[in-house]
């Protein structure tokens, strides 16, 4: 009974105008308003869709702003959430679009004549259904092209809505130390002012006193271990390093409006900073201080080259009541400009360690320096062998990175390219007078930290299957003791302690150059795949208004008694059909009966009184 009142509902639309017949006037739709409306929608999407791709194209990157990156970083369902339901929304309105548009071309064609096959398949597309008819390849191909258009709009919007992770670049620019400065010079009277001038933090006070000694070794106890496979990091003034300073002091990045208000040496960038993001960093090339070091063992006495002299004696010690004997080890050697370097330790177990170092100058008149590392009892080399090293402290440029907890520096030339300028001279001499302090800060009557520290570095890495030489590692631990001394110099000079009040004068300092990394949620161009992504959704968009513009171009308008005919509605269907005059087009429902009345050709008519399909001969 349903279905008799649906079919008459739809006989009666196809019929609501009045009887024309007796008026002999035919009504017709305004031409501009259906194919106006596909128009403006699908421009509208083809511009939010474009436009929002030109914007991403010019400007290479659009990142979230913070609160929505946080947001969205920590919500990752309700964000795939929103954009999913976002694109769907945006590619359900552009396959009602399509259809509207193939509905109106259907209905143009049928205010002439069109075979009932053709309505068919025009059907078919505007449902955006597979057409499957072996006999009709081209609206196969056809049905397929705009079957996979609409499907694959949903996955276009998303691929072009969904914040993913961009990186922003912001360059950095800043100012540091600089060791090759004349001030580092042991020809000018500026260099002896900040050694041992009268400022009570002098580098010579600030690098021997209790709150600097201490880090020399263990930088140097650090740079071995990592060498060695263990894991190991430098603590200084708050910063944490890996494995070595780099002899780079840190930059601190202020933003640029605030720049002009801060005293001393910082980094600011040199373009906007992007929004805060879920991950920020930078990056810096910074000039350090290292040393190319060569150790090998060698058995040295009084008639080799360089000497070494070695005096041992007993003293008492008197310890409360008790007289306690301590053994005085004195180890001497002359060095080629006839200096006599002496170094004397106390020892409660004749067990030392110590260090010579003598200046030399290589053929291009660089600061070269001989260092002898002379062991006795456990730390004596095989068969009571010396280490013997040649240092020469060089300037080194460094990519430093300031992201996560560490400062990592790394060589811009690696392994030391040999061509590098060695420091000046006032550099020079600064890190070997360190490197020889050294071994007496962390030495007493019963305890050598040096001595202890690599020795445990040398049988642990033995023990675990590394093959590293003990002078291997000796040369690790030197050049991360030069290492920190330069950081300690730049450091105090930089200081508002320090000898230069913090405020070193332009002629001392350099500029540095770098990137800060902000790492958030957003929308990058991809030249690539970034257009391929609108693909679908403007083939949809272009054939729509194609469509609407051809049908416009092929008709005048159509008759308002068939204007609310809508195809793809089954009921109005059967309604037309019943109420015209194709009642003896199928007799049946074969295959035969149906492709034989498939190529009947229909129009939207009247007959009698009734409206519907008519065949048209």
């Amino acid at each position: 009974m349903q279905s008799n009142n649906s079919l008459r509902q739809s006989a009666s639309t196809l019929g609501k105008a009045e009887d024309q017949q007796s008026t002999g006037e035919v009504k017709y739709t305004r031409r501009m308003i259906w194919p106006l409306c596909i128009i403006v929608g699908q421009g509208l999407l083809l511009s939010l869709a474009w436009g929002f791709f030109a914007g991403v194209r010019a400007r290479g990157r659009i990142p979230l702003p913070a609160t929505a990156a946080l947001l969205a970083q920590n919500n990752p369902l309700s964000k795939t959430y929103i954009v999913t339901f976002l694109a769907t929304s945006l590619s359900a309105v552009s396959s009602y679009l399509f259809s509207q548009a193939v509905r109106h071309t259907i209905l143009v064609y049928l205010t002439r004549s069109l075979s009932v096959s053709t309505l068919g398949f025009g059907i078919l597309i505007s449902r955006r259904t597979l057409i499957l008819e072996r006999q009709a390849i081209l609206w196969v191909l056809t049905g397929g092209v705009f079957f996979l258009a609409t499907l694959g709009q949903t996955a276009s919007w998303t691929a072009l809505l969904t914040p993913n992770t961009v990186v922003s670049l912001t360059p950095l620019e800043g100012k540091e130390i600089d060791l090759r400065s004349d001030a580092f010079s042991e020809s000018t009277s500026q260099f002896y002012a900040l050694w041992n001038g009268t400022a009570a933090e002098n580098l010579q006070n600030y690098l021997e006193s209790s709150s600097i000694s201490p880090f020399l070794g263990a930088s140097g106890i650090a740079s071995a271990s990592y060498a060695a496979g263990y894991y190991s990091v430098v603590n200084f003034n708050g910063q944490d390093y890996l494995a070595s300073t780099g002899g780079i002091a840190p930059t601190y990045l202020i933003d640029a409006n605030l720049a002009s208000t801060t005293k001393g040496l910082s980094t600011s960038n040199t373009k906007p900073l992007p929004p805060a993001g879920t991950l920020f960093n930078t990056s810096m090339i910074q000039q350090g201080l290292t040393a190319d070091v060569s150790c090998q063992y060698q058995q040295l006495n009084e008639n080799t080259n360089p000497p070494v002299m070695r005096d041992a004696y007993t003293v008492n010690i008197q310890e409360g009541n008790v007289d306690v004997p301590y053994s005085v080890t004195s180890v001497s050697t002359v060095c080629p400009n006839g200096q006599v370097i002496t170094s004397s330790l106390l020892s409660g177990t004749n067990e030392t360690l110590v260090s010579l170092i003598c200046a030399t100058t290589n053929v291009a008149g660089s600061p070269t320096y001989t260092v002898i590392i002379d062991g006795q009892g456990v730390y004596a080399g095989p068969n009571g062998a010396s280490v013997q090293c040649t240092m020469t402290p060089q300037i080194q440029d460094y990519v430093v990175s300031y992201s996560g907890r560490f400062i990592d520096s790394i060589p811009v030339s690696e392994p030391l390219d040999p061509r590098i300028a060695p420091a000046p001279a006032g550099v020079a001499d600064i890190a070997a007078y360190c490197l020889s302090r050294v071994f007496q800060y962390g030495q007493n009557g019963m305890r050598n930290v040096v001595g202890d520290s690599m020795s445990a570095i040398f049988t642990g890495q033995n023990y675990e299957g590394r093959s590293l030489s003990e002078t291997t590692l000796w040369e690790d631990y030197i050049r991360g003791v030069v290492e920190f001394v330069g950081t300690a110099v730049k450091w105090d000079l930089t200081w508002v302690n320090g000898p230069l009040g913090g405020n070193p004068p332009s002629t001392m300092t350099h500029t540095i150059s770098g990137h800060a990394f902000t790492t958030s949620l957003g929308w990058e161009y991809n030249k690539a795949a970034s257009p391929a992504f609108l693909i679908p959704s403007t083939f949809v968009a272009v054939a729509s208004i194609l469509i609407a513009l051809f049908a416009q171009f092929r008709n005048r308008g159509i008759p308002e008694q068939h204007a609310d005919f809508d195809p793809n509605d089954p009921l109005m269907l059967m309604a037309a059909a019943s109420a015209g005059g194709l009642r003896e087009t199928f007799p049946g429902l074969t295959q035969s009966v149906i492709k034989e009345g498939g190529l009947t050709k229909v129009s939207l008519g009247q007959i009698d009184d009734r409206h519907g399909f008519v065949e048209v001969v």
